[in-house]
């Protein structure tokens, strides 16, 4: 976001979800003041350069024991984690990409590609056949927000469910 503000905007202004993902993106320990630091830090350059608030904070390397996601808890984010991991990181062939996605994907899951952190040509690429083999099986595609306002109302409906059973049975 600091170095690139134009694709910061380009994301927002295109109706996409921006989370926080840290400043620095380290897996270490982090104090409350570093935690702090790297989850407002960086909330106020979304802020500055998109104009949009977020609430949604994914922990560098899912790590959820290092001082971040109990601060960002903290001030009420929620942590998204992810059910399917690409493992692009290791730049892996287009085929594998999709063979590897596809295989992971369940109903409601969260697939993790990554946009930086070096060569991402694979991963671009392997988008257009993960997305047909993945429509082909039947899915949809949500953003954060809709899958979590979803999941609340599947909440909200079994409770209620619940409820009326506990009432009836009276």
């Amino acid at each position: 976001m600091k170095n690139k503000p134009d694709i910061g905007r380009r994301i927002v202004n295109d109706g996409h979800v921006i989370a926080n993902h840290t400043w620095n993106h380290r897996y270490h320990y982090h104090n409350p003041q570093a935690a702090a630091f790297e989850i407002d830090r960086t909330s106020e350059l979304i802020y500055q350069t998109t104009g949009a608030k977020t609430n949604l904070f994914r922990p560098p390397g899912g790590m959820l024991n290092n001082g971040l996601v109990a601060y960002a808890k903290e001030k009420n984010y929620t942590i998204v984690m992810w059910s399917a991991d690409s493992n692009d990181y290791k730049r892996p062939s287009v085929g594998t990409l999709v063979t590897s996605v596809v295989k992971q994907s369940t109903p409601g899951g969260i697939i993790l590609l990554h946009d930086g952190g070096g060569n991402r040509s694979n991963t671009v690429e392997s988008l257009a056949p993960m997305i047909k083999k993945l429509k082909g099986q039947g899915y949809t595609f949500a953003t954060i927000p809709e899958l979590l306002e979803a999941d609340d109302r599947k909440h909200k409906l079994a409770e209620s469910q619940k409820n009326k059973s506990l009432r009836s049975k009276t």
